[in-house]
């Protein structure tokens, strides 16, 4: 993952990458990389992470053959412990978990990220050997309505699809 980085994507003053918005008085209005374009580092690093879809997608792989027995950036149980949930809740270690569709895809896992300027939610079906990434450079209600939505859409049409 050679294209991730921590703070807002970009260099001040200049047009190089696409700018995460923010909603004032019902308008977007673009934030630029500075002090204002990523959460504190306060609560980093996780919550600083930026990345390319191309390295995205690099992670989702990764995990996608962890929980499928192939080791690789870490160990099998590594991703196992990442992916187990936490005592009797759905959480794991920042992947959510839903073993309802268990009869037809298998467990399907889901994390969801945010700064306030973008929002990126992914969902893995590790027995399908499918992951899905739903991005937006916005983060309002309608942005993550939108993405749950359309993630939702995807893990009915794989379901059914079977």
């Amino acid at each position: 993952m050679s294209e991730t980085g921590f703070g807002a994507p970009g260099t001040f003053s200049q047009f190089d990458q696409p700018l995460g918005h923010v909603e004032d008085n019902g308008s977007l209005v673009p934030v630029h990389p500075g002090q204002n374009a990523d959460n504190p580092r306060s609560i980093g690093p996780a919550c600083t992470v930026h990345t390319t879809l191309n390295d995205y997608a690099k992670y989702m792989f990764a995990h996608l053959e962890g929980e499928r027995g192939i080791p690789g950036i870490l160990t099998v149980a590594s991703f196992q412990f990442l992916h187990t949930p936490v005592g009797n809740s759905t959480y794991a270690l920042g992947w959510g978990t839903d073993f309802t569709q268990t009869d037809t895809l298998g467990p399907v896992y889901d994390h969801t990220g945010s700064n306030g300027r973008w929002w990126a939610t992914v969902g893995l079906v590790p027995g399908l050997n499918v992951g899905a990434l739903m991005v937006t450079n916005v983060a309002t209600t309608a942005a993550q309505d939108a993405t749950d939505e359309f993630g939702q859409l995807l893990v009915e049409r794989l379901a059914n699809s079977m």
